[in-house]
């Protein structure tokens, strides 16, 4: 099967799965409909039939790479009118956002399998009605490894935010009215919110504060951030107790956050104490479709665009995007950030050198690291006594999320392994 014939199989796919009836209601309105029928599920998943804790894991990675694509073709596709939001379950609307969701999770496989042919990794052959790539096992031993078979952060146990914790702070700043909610946001609840969520999250911060992009340090990101973070889980936390005590519709009409964009800037100014100017550029980078991205990512670029006046942050989003893991990622995208942050990627993985060195000294071995005559060496931990030496050959980089960045990742390695070649040769 040739690639005109492929290319347009994978036209087809594409127009088949953005064929939803979501997409001939206003645009603010079908947003909306699918974060907030995404809402309800992450309510079910976490609060009303809990699953066990690691299967959450698994469940809500799935639906977040699912989600993009919907939220994706309303922003290339939908042409209606942008209107005010109708915060009432509306049944057919609730059920075409569900099935599309569902769509969406089978249409994540395609994302994996196209590029992949693209690049020359698989071939892919049609039989009947399926889609076959024949040769996706190889006998190459080769591994791919971005510590999937552990946490992110190695043998380190994840920490937790017990709700019970947030959820006596919130006692007494919800106002209620038929099916609608609002928390009552003072500056005391947040400032308790953030102190709380601060804590939980820090270990997900490496980058230095003091570190600049082209607009504001990486400080005053994760303090705009994590005050949203906080404001979405006491929501979250506040929802799930109104609906449990019985709340109409259990909140689905409030569960998405929607406010105007001139009143997140003022909150976020003032809880965070970060300069507004700032503020405003964190939320055009975080706003989704912002600064040219050709494909946005809805866990790259949470902040949803209603084009009513009117902004959508979900709690469900939010509260699982590893921030400064995809604010590079978004850097790396925007051309006048690009050299900047190749710049302090190269400071990173000085800093990571430095780190491995020190801890390799306190060993008793002698590190050495430099030029050579046709490439660099990053690390050569010796063993004098002995008479032994090992060669390490560095690579940082953020760990992929999807096929196309383990792609590129894989590149990167094998580049690596090349200098790693080189290095046999010269000793």
């Amino acid at each position: 099967m040739n690639s005109d014939q492929i290319a347009n199989i994978e036209n087809q796919i594409d127009l088949e799965f953005s064929d939803s009836l979501l997409n001939s209601i206003s645009y603010s309105q079908s947003l909306w409909t699918v974060l907030s029928v995404m809402e309800d599920k992450y309510l079910k998943m976490t609060q009303i039939i809990p699953l066990e804790f690691e299967y959450q894991h698994a469940q809500i990675d799935i639906l977040m790479n699912a989600l993009t694509h919907p939220i994706r073709c309303i922003y290339k596709s939908n042409d209606q009118a942008s209107g005010s939001i109708v915060h009432d379950v509306i049944d057919n609307h609730y059920g075409w956002a569900h099935d599309w969701i569902e769509k969406a999770v089978q249409y994540s496989n395609f994302h994996a399998i196209f590029p992949l042919y693209w690049k020359g990794k698989i071939s892919i052959k049609i039989d009947g009605n399926n889609i076959c790539a024949d040769d996706w096992r190889s006998e190459e031993p080769r591994y791919e490894v971005y510590n999937r078979l552990v946490r992110k952060d190695g043998d380190k146990s994840e920490p937790i935010l017990d709700p019970s914790k947030v959820a006596e702070f919130l006692i007494g700043h919800f106002r209620v009215e038929k099916n609608r909610f609002q928390l009552n946001l003072t500056p005391r609840l947040v400032k308790t919110l953030v102190s709380l969520y601060a804590d939980y999250t820090k270990s997900n911060y490496k980058i230095p504060d003091d570190w600049k992009c082209c607009y504001f340090g990486f400080g005053e990101f994760k303090k705009v951030y994590t005050t949203i973070q906080a404001i979405l889980f006491g929501r979250f936390i506040g929802r799930s107790m109104l609906a449990m005590n019985g709340l109409q519709g259990l909140g689905y009409s409030d569960a998405v956050w929607v406010l105007p964009k001139s009143e997140l800037e003022n909150r976020l100014s003032r809880y965070s104490g970060v300069e507004k100017a700032k503020i405003r550029k964190i939320i055009e980078y975080l706003t989704f479709g912002n600064e040219g991205i050709r494909n946005p990512d809805v866990a790259i670029q949470p902040i949803v665009d209603l084009k009513n006046g009117a902004l959508a942050l979900s709690p469900f989003i939010f509260l699982h995007s590893n921030a400064e893991r995809n604010l590079c990622v978004l850097l790396n995208q925007i051309p006048e950030e690009k050299v900047i942050y190749a710049r302090l990627t190269q400071k990173k993985e000085d800093v990571l050198k430095n780190e491995i060195i020190e801890e390799i000294k306190n060993l008793g071995y002698r590190v050495e690291s430099g030029k050579l005559n046709d490439t660099d060496l990053d690390i050569a931990v010796i063993d004098d006594e002995n008479k032994l030496c090992v060669v390490f050959e560095l690579k940082w980089f953020i760990e992929p999320a999807e096929i196309r960045e383990s792609l590129d990742r894989s590149e990167e390695l094998e580049k690596g392994i090349e200098q790693g070649k080189k290095l046999l040769v010269s000793f």
